[in-house]
């Protein structure tokens, strides 16, 4: 256009610190700054140190660029945890047994909606005869339409080991001996088991 475009003083951002790629933020009243430990080369955004931090939930990172198979319910990574957790101990059919307070500990990874858990126990049986233990109290319920299992293994007073098959029933665990037809009633238990939360 004609004429001349004059410009104010002091009201210009100014632009210090910055090398080719950096990422840029506001730092104060008209300053800008480039951020060291945030790059865009035009292809790829790196973050040299720090996190990605989701300040929403059930937002994520989100795959919907890639072409999906037959039957694709959903294509966004929006949750991981890991932690501990207390299993809670039955009898199937009847009875009741305990895990031992000294040992009886379970560890947890979730990523979407697959949670894995390991297990490890001593189980005092109380009352009845144990043909299963149950296991409640899990970290995240799981899926009742899915199906899952683990394995591992049972180390009874008198040393003999025998394989453990876990399966997911919608609120806990249902655990049964492999190759034995029941389980000891005090034993030595370590389990893992992988299965898709509800």
């Amino acid at each position: 256009p004609d004429g001349d475009v004059t410009l104010s003083t002091g009201t210009m951002p100014v632009l210090t610190g910055s090398t080719n790629n950096q990422v840029t933020t506001v730092t104060g009243a008209n300053a800008i700054q480039g951020e060291t430990n945030l790059t865009f080369d035009g292809t790829d955004l790196t973050v040299s140190t720090g996190n990605v931090v989701i300040g929403t939930s059930g937002k994520g990172i989100d795959f919907s660029a890639v072409t999906p198979t037959a039957g694709m319910t959903g294509q966004l990574l929006d949750d991981y945890e890991e932690g501990t957790f207390t299993p809670t101990w039955g009898v199937n059919g009847g009875g009741s047994c305990s895990g031992a307070s000294a040992v009886n500990t379970g560890v947890y990874t979730k990523v979407g909606r697959i949670c894995t858990i390991s297990i490890q126990a001593y189980i005092v049986q109380t009352t009845g005869t144990v043909s299963a233990y149950t296991v409640s109290n899990l970290p995240f319920t799981s899926d009742i339409l899915s199906f899952a299992t683990g394995m591992g293994w049972e180390f009874a007073q008198t040393g003999v080991g025998l394989k453990l098959v876990g399966s997911n029933n919608g609120t806990g665990l249902t655990i049964t001996e492999y190759d034995n037809t029941s389980p000891p009633a005090n034993a030595y238990i370590r389990l893992g088991l992988t299965y898709q939360t509800a």
